[in-house]
């Protein structure tokens, strides 16, 4: 005789109402306190009223460890750049700025020493020259003074000429050349350098168009614009006229030694550092030539310049100094700019990523993760934020899991009784049953066989979450448990073969392990698409089955509880058998497959004595 549907209680109908009415408080914030008075709603005046079940205590607040090492952050990575990007210009602008302002002195003071030099130098060249000629305008006064063609008079001018060459610091030949009549060498005379005499061959009668003549015998003084460098020595021609009353009768000719000179700008170089030398050219500022720097400047005479140069290692070496300090500094300001710009970086990125690891966890269902931030800016208001919307969430998570075992535990009494009503009503205990009656009483019976699937599995959730399933862990042959599944399961095969493969043991508890093993080969016989194959190994058990991979955002939530799923169900499957994977020690993961799925649940593996 069928079991009749028993009565429903006094407190049920309150129950449920307590659960939503503790609901709606959180929701609104005027939940009371444990102790003060519960307000009621207005309740059946059949149901007497009864105290709303006390809900389970709810697991303690964790705050999330920080890990071992801070992984690379976009967000850190651009903060430094933008705190050097902001700092390093300065710094270079004004080590540029410093750099150019003392090298603009510096190469100011340069042109000024070397063109003051410069300028010198050639006073000591016009002065040279003006002595030379000094000296031939008072040899040729003399000679014009005793003149003639007498053996006398010639040796007594002789005479003369060689206490006027001597010493040789001007003169390295004095020629004197009579114009009448044809011009030709009238006395020679040398000039004796360390203590013998040297010749300086000349032509005996020089071309009456040269210049050295032409513009002599014509009454005017000549220098040569040119330096002549012949057998070691450096001379320059010049030449006067040797007046006899108001007429021309000869002209002096004579080979001025630059030596000296060059001598004596170079002692004058030497002094200063510098490289001072005559040449012929044009004049011009300070400019780079190589590895020197070189000006020009005129000397007064013809073409001839006096080019000053000296090396620019020598002239820059303030600024090496200044550019080398400058250099040292802008290490010093970059790197106090990169500390500050981490430190800065750190103490930004410490509560974010504290929030993004209490996020995370809270995606994956840790109820406990908080940020715990002691902040006292905007971040630790967002962090404070962040832990009371995961307070209230895990209060809302607790009175739906209060609520869900709950409805659950009272709806497996009514359903069981339905379906053992439902038996007798098929077996025709209250009278005969047609076939058409039977097919909806069977189809009645599939669908209270998935309810009762259901609150099984809402029940069996709730025993995991309340931590009152124990397990009794010994060594399991995982080839042998695969095989039974797959015999209980094979109606849902529907003929195609499964193929297993593979041998292991695990250290499980046999019948919870094969709660998610039935769960797992269930899902890939029920909803695959292709084929279904099972592989174990030590530990571990591979269940694959061919179709259509999972979406990318559906595989975040694939464990969850209540998880959509297109396949229909509750979605409470994977959860379970998630959790029992847990409960052992091991875990399961799914993973995508070429052509399919594949999940993968691992368990601790046997000792060696055990195996």
């Amino acid at each position: 005789m069928g079991r009749e549907t028993r009565p429903p209680r006094a407190g049920d109908e309150e129950g449920i109402q307590g659960i939503f009415r503790r609901v709606r408080e959180d929701l609104a914030g005027t939940r009371l306190p444990p102790d003060a008075p519960p307000a009621r709603e207005a309740a059946p005046a059949s149901a007497a009223p009864a105290p709303a079940p006390a809900p389970p205590p709810a697991p303690p607040v964790r705050r999330l460890p920080s890990p071992a090492r801070a992984p690379v952050s976009s967000l850190g990575t651009k903060t430094t750049a933008l705190f050097l990007a902001a700092a390093l210009p300065p710094l270079l602008g004004c080590g540029a700025a410093a750099y150019f302002v003392a090298r603009s002195a510096l190469l100011r003071d340069a042109s000024a020493r070397q063109e003051a030099a410069g300028r010198a130098a050639a006073r000591v060249v016009q002065d040279y020259l003006d002595r030379a000629q000094a000296k031939l305008h008072s040899l040729a006064a003399l000679a014009s003074s005793e003149g003639g063609r007498a053996s006398a008079t010639r040796a007594a001018l002789a005479r003369r000429f060689d206490a006027l060459v001597e010493p040789a610091d001007l003169f390295l030949e004095v020629n004197f050349v009579e114009a009448d009549p044809v011009p030709n060498v009238h006395e020679q005379r040398t000039s004796q350098l360390f203590g013998a005499p040297v010749q300086i061959p000349v032509r005996a009668s020089p071309p009456v168009d040269s210049p050295l003549l032409r513009e002599s015998l014509s009454g005017a003084n000549w220098i040569s614009p040119a330096i002549v460098r012949e057998q070691g020595f450096a001379f320059l021609d010049l030449s006067t006229p040797v007046r006899v009353g108001e007429g021309v009768t000869g002209a002096l000719a004579a080979r001025l030694n630059m030596g000296p000179l060059e001598a004596l700008l170079g002692q004058v170089a030497a002094e200063q550092g510098l490289s001072i030398a005559l040449d012929r050219g044009s004049p011009h500022p300070l400019r780079e030539a190589g590895a020197r720097l070189e000006l020009a400047v005129s000397s007064g005479h013809a073409d001839w310049t006096i080019r000053v140069a000296q090396e620019r290692s020598r002239a820059t070496a303030t600024l090496d100094r200044i550019a080398g300090q400058a250099l040292i500094w802008l290490a010093v300001g970059t790197g106090l700019a990169l500390a500050l710009s981490l430190a800065f970086t750190r103490g930004l990125l410490r509560p974010i990523r504290a929030l993004h690891r209490a996020s995370a966890s809270l995606a994956r269902g840790e109820r406990g993760a908080r940020a715990g931030s002691a902040r006292r800016d905007e971040l630790g208001d967002l962090s404070r934020a962040f832990d009371r919307m995961a307070e209230s969430l895990e209060k809302l998570d607790a009175l739906k899991d209060e609520f869900v075992a709950h409805v659950s535990h009272e709806l497996r009494t009514p359903l069981t009784s339905a379906k053992m009503s439902l038996g007798n009503l098929r077996d025709g205990i209250p009278g005969p049953v047609t076939p058409k009656q039977a097919a909806v009483l069977a189809r009645i019976e599939a669908d209270l066989d998935r309810l009762v699937r259901m609150v099984n599995e809402l029940l069996d959730l709730a025993r995991i979450q309340a931590g009152k399933v124990r397990i009794a862990p010994r060594t399991v042959d995982l080839r042998a448990l695969a095989s039974s599944c797959l015999a209980d399961l094979a109606p849902l095969a529907k003929g195609r073969s499964v193929p297993l493969e593979g041998e292991g043991s695990a250290r499980v508890d046999p019948e919870k392990f094969r709660q998610v093993l039935l769960n797992l080969l269930d899902n890939a016989l029920r909803h695959g698409r292709g084929a279904v194959r099972v592989a174990v190994g030590p530990g571990t058990v591979r269940v694959f089955s061919g179709g259509s991979p999972i979406p990318p955002e559906r595989r975040d939530r694939l464990f969850e509880s209540f998880s959509p799923s297109t396949e229909g169900g509750a979605g409470l499957g994977l959860a379970i058998a998630r959790r029992i994977a847990i409960l052992h020690g091991g875990a399961l993961r799914y993973e995508p497959a070429p052509g399919g799925n594949l999940f993968v649940v691992e368990a601790p593996c046997p000792p060696a004595s055990s195996s």
